[in-house]
């Protein structure tokens, strides 16, 4: 089969999204199909994800890919894209999220070619994106099937779009490293730095507890805006020698691998492809109760810790107490992680797009 995926960027930032798309076009080449991602990167930039080498890259250099696109970017990207599709052919095109899905909606009106937009977030991310919000609910209605990540996800969309929406979860094949020595003194957390991942929460909570226990460390993985902004919170703590903003990495296994568990102080998250990849690593998980997509995959006192978002800074600081003092805790909840993560494998995943494609071309 020949597969045109699109994605606004690959070189840009270490995102969800990003690496599920690299992971299940890899597979997929690696199972004998024709895959081409198109992307708006500049030619010299190389993706932040490994790639499988059948695969080929078509990037397209018109306005900046790090930046929100323009209305003059956006007419040039959509007629730029219909003349790639007629020229690639394929038998189905996928866009990973709004920001290239919605173009190729356009780009395809009057054409043969089927279209599946993959969205990976919640409406709650388009609160203040008004526009893009009834452009996505038009694209959707433009598109022959649309993916989002789970039901209670599904249930947030307008109902309109209810009927053309799919479920396919996010895939992990991220795994544990074997050799790595578990320093069983780190608190782990992975997600971009920007507020509704709420690390401000998480900084103020392991403060709380630093001086009980003075050999834990903190490490948030990733980058984004309001860094400056962090580091300052956690010098005001003069926890600065504690807490250690690793910034975006190629190597996140070895993070993974060498961290006691994994703390995710997010508002919300449309599925909490980390809070997976933590568990494949057999990492518990503490998360708020109340926080969509991190309620659905974390089991209270069974593969981590749900604390109630009431009281947020203390209840998470009394959550991560839990674990830093009950070491039978912190393995009876270890001892469940990889089951939960099995059902997210890389090889069931792949089988759900399949069944996508199956159904798209015997109905169109």
């Amino acid at each position: 089969m020949r597969l045109l995926f699109g994605i606004k960027s690959l070189t840009s930032v270490r995102g969800g999204a990003e690496r599920v798309l690299t992971d299940i076009s890899s597979e997929l080449a690696g199972r004998g199909h024709e895959v081409t991602i198109v992307t708006f990167d500049n030619s010299i930039d190389e993706p932040l994800y490994p790639l499988n080498n059948k695969i080929k890259i078509q990037k397209i250099e018109i306005g900046n890919a790090k930046k929100r696109t323009t209305f003059l970017d956006f007419i040039k990207r959509v007629i730029y894209l219909r003349k790639v599709v007629k020229k690639i052919n394929p038998d189905i095109v996928i866009g990973f999220m709004s920001s290239i899905y919605v173009l190729f909606s356009f780009a395809l009106i009057a054409t043969k070619y089927p279209l599946i937009s993959s969205e990976h977030t919640v409406p709650e991310y388009y609160k203040k994106r008004k526009i893009e919000f009834l452009l996505l609910i038009f694209s959707g209605l433009l598109s022959n099937k649309m993916t989002v990540l789970s039901d209670r996800v599904r249930q947030l969309y307008p109902k309109i779009l209810h009927n053309r929406m799919i479920i396919v979860p996010n895939s992990v094949s991220i795994k544990k490293i074997k050799d790595s020595k578990s320093s069983n003194n780190i608190i782990l957390n992975v997600g971009r730095l920007e507020i509704s991942k709420d690390h401000e929460t998480l900084i103020k909570a392991f403060a709380m507890l630093h001086k009980k226990y003075p050999d834990w460390r903190l490490r948030i993985i990733g980058d984004g805006q309001l860094k400056i902004q962090l580091a300052k919170l956690v010098d005001s703590y003069s926890i600065s020698n504690k807490v250690f903003f690793v910034g975006s990495i190629a190597n996140i296994e070895e993070e993974y691998s060498k961290a006691s568990f994994f703390v995710l102080s997010s508002l919300y998250e449309s599925f909490g492809l980390v809070t997976i990849e933590a568990m494949a690593c057999e990492l518990p998980v503490i998360g708020f109760r109340e926080c969509p997509g991190t309620n659905e995959l974390v089991i209270d006192n069974y593969n981590g810790l749900l604390v109630s978002s009431e009281k947020r800074v203390k209840n998470l600081a009394n959550g991560m107490e839990r674990l830093i003092s009950d070491k039978i805790l912190l393995e009876s909840l270890k001892a469940n992680t990889l089951e939960t993560a099995k059902a997210f494998s890389i090889d069931k995943i792949i089988l759900k797009w399949e069944y996508i494609f199956n159904i798209i071309l015997k109905e169109h």
